[in-house]
């Protein structure tokens, strides 16, 4: 794993701060081959960010992304894949719902967890 890589907990901290304030009450999440410890040199470090609410078009999502990676001050080149998706969203798809279930948890609080979701 690159040095940023290896620093993962450190910059994805910083992620969920700087989704935070880019987007207001969100739950981050580390998922995929870091949570599950079987990440290798070439690993990238993939985090959801779980927000209320967001724009429809990739677009806009990606522009979303943009701010949170600048206010995050990652470099221009950084091994973070960022996935932005609202509760009902994560709800329908199996790959998120692993992130929530089974991810390691950076910043929860702000919004239910899923479980609490689902009873809403």
């Amino acid at each position: 794993m690159g040095q940023i890589a290896r620093q993962w907990r450190f910059w994805s901290e910083a992620i969920a701060k700087a989704a935070y304030e880019v987007l207001g009450s969100c739950n981050v999440y580390v998922f995929g081959s870091v949570a599950e410890g079987r990440a290798t040199g070439g690993s990238d470090v993939d985090v959801l960010i779980v927000a209320n609410s967001l724009p429809g078009n990739f677009r806009a999502r990606g522009e979303l992304i943009a701010k949170i990676e600048e206010a995050a001050n990652l470099p221009l080149y950084h091994p973070f894949q960022i996935h932005l998706a609202t509760w009902k969203e994560a709800e329908v798809n199996p790959i998120y719902q692993g992130a929530v279930d089974k991810g390691i948890p950076i910043f929860v609080g702000m919004l239910s967890d899923r479980r609490e979701f689902r009873k809403s």
